[in-house]
């Protein structure tokens, strides 16, 4: 018996939207990246609208917080919300 049918467009987008999170913090960690130089971005009360047209699906994530500082040599980042 295999996973409901329902659950299968789930996980691949979990894996796409991990992907993504995974290339947004590589760009914003590399020291070789065109945004290196940022060492500090904050969020507050933000909005995530996750939109998956593939499974003509929309999710919408409210009170977002988001914080990257970088200082001493060390990267922080947080998400909350």
């Amino acid at each position: 018996m295999g996973a409901p049918a329902e659950s299968k467009p789930r996980a691949l987008l979990v894996k796409q939207m991990a992907a993504a999170l995974r290339l947004l913090l590589d760009a914003l960690t590399n020291p070789d990246s065109q945004i290196a130089a940022i060492d500090r971005v904050g969020i507050a009360r933000g909005r995530v609208v996750i939109d998956d047209r593939s499974a003509h699906q929309q999710m919408t994530f409210d009170g977002v917080n988001l914080s990257f500082d970088r200082r001493s040599g060390a990267t922080n980042v947080q998400l909350g919300g």
